[in-house]
């Protein structure tokens, strides 16, 4: 399927779902990675693999939206999930940031 057969219905799906997805992504996201760090190197190794599970999580919503086109207008629940994009955008920057 293309960006130009994308039916309406499933536009209109994806914006209903990506709010939500995106959301607990991020909360879940700055939970874990706001808790200490652990020590040994096992778990500091499994510690990172989580956050980049997540981050990359993250961009895969971003992938969704941008491939369904979401938002195309500016309605109320658009704005919403317009933040919520930017959120993630930044959310991933800022890990393409520290890692080279």
């Amino acid at each position: 399927m293309t960006k130009e057969h994308i039916d309406p219905n499933t536009r209109g799906q994806i914006a209903v779902f990506l709010p939500s997805a995106i959301l607990k992504t991020l909360n879940s996201y700055d939970d874990f990675t706001a808790n200490k760090e652990p020590v040994s190197s096992k778990d500091f190794a499994a510690h990172h693999s989580a956050c980049k599970a997540a981050l990359a999580h993250l961009e895969l919503l971003l992938k969704l939206a941008q491939w369904a086109e979401i938002p195309e207008d500016s309605n109320k629940e658009n704005e919403f999930l317009s933040g919520l994009l930017k959120m993630a955008e930044d959310r991933v920057r800022q890990h393409d940031g520290i890692n080279p």
